[in-house]
């Protein structure tokens, strides 16, 4: 049941990975990697990836390095371990998409 459990969570996490690199490849496109990342008028700023990294992402092309890490989280076998680290990288492309 576990190991079921895990190879959903890492299953998950590749899916929303790849529709995250889809939706930012379509935004780089029309807007340009330098086009800024802000909610106008809030201090909001993807707190979870600023949380879990440190690293505050300021323009689009900054998103690419936060999917090329979360994409290194997503192992294959199905342990506890890989199923949490799976859940960080769905929770980035999740920001990402947003």
């Amino acid at each position: 049941m576990a190991e079921a459990v895990a190879r959903m969570a890492i299953e998950g996490a590749k899916i929303a990975l790849k529709v995250a690199r889809d939706q930012l490849k379509s935004a780089i496109g029309k807007l340009g990697p330098d086009a800024p990342v802000s909610y106008p008028e809030t201090g909001y700023n993807l707190p979870v990836i600023y949380a879990l990294t440190g690293k505050k992402v300021e323009k689009l092309a900054d998103l690419e390095g936060v999917l090329n890490e979360a994409e290194k989280l997503v192992k294959e076998e199905p342990t506890l371990e890989n199923a949490l680290n799976a859940g960080v990288a769905a929770l980035f492309a999740g920001e990402v998409i947003e």
